[in-house]
């Protein structure tokens, strides 16, 4: 699971961005928003953002977390951008997982969400049938997201990099095995339409 977390994983929805320059607002994406679909609401005060998880994907405790935390921080840093892991959920029935983390660079927080999406994708690779990916931009309750949906080392991911109510920038991963995304894709959907800012910390 770290191998997996460390490659950073993907986005949500067919919403072509075509034809966008780099300073527009890209349009409001429309989720249908299925309750049963999701769990309970998350919202981290910190980066004044909140989403309800699939349903079934259950936060790791704080030790678990922190624990994950200390070793994918060992692993994650490309000497360029950082991953700094906020918060983890699991469904170990079908071993899939969000992980909702802060993006760095060089110990500050990230904000120029152009340069790093295009990074993040350089960083996939090159494109071939074992690695098949797509972007789009789209905004979601007025929040705008960039998305680059792929499958990798045997797991489809969905990656949405998005700017917390400060500007820097929050990265949210959905990872899920082939073989359990009849179960657990549909509720991405719901997962995704929940995204939005909530007050920040005083």
């Amino acid at each position: 699971m770290l191998v997996m977390l460390a490659l950073v994983l993907a986005a949500c929805g067919d919403r072509d961005s075509a034809g966008q320059g780099p300073d527009a607002t890209p349009p409001e994406a429309r989720f249908t928003i299925e309750p049963e679909h999701l769990d309970e609401p998350y919202e981290n005060a910190e980066l004044a953002t909140a989403f309800r998880p699939p349903a079934g994907w259950e936060p790791l405790d704080a030790e678990q977390r922190d624990r994950l935390a200390s070793a994918l921080l060992s692993v994650q840093d490309d000497g360029h951008y950082r991953l700094e892991l906020v918060d983890l959920f699991l469904r170990t029935e079908t071993m899939s997982f969000a992980a909702i983390s802060r993006v760095t660079r060089g110990g500050e927080p990230v904000r120029d969400a152009v340069d790093y999406v295009e990074d993040f994708v350089e960083l996939l690779g090159p494109e071939d049938e074992d690695q098949i990916r797509a972007r789009a931009d789209f905004s979601v309750n007025g929040i705008p997201v960039s998305q680059v949906r792929h499958m990798q080392s045997g797991r489809v991911g969905f990656t949405l990099v998005f700017p917390a109510a400060d500007g820097t920038l929050v990265q949210l991963n959905y990872s899920i095995p082939p073989a359990a995304y009849e179960e657990e894709g549909p509720k991405l959907e719901s997962s995704v339409g929940t995204l939005r800012h909530v007050h920040a910390a005083p």
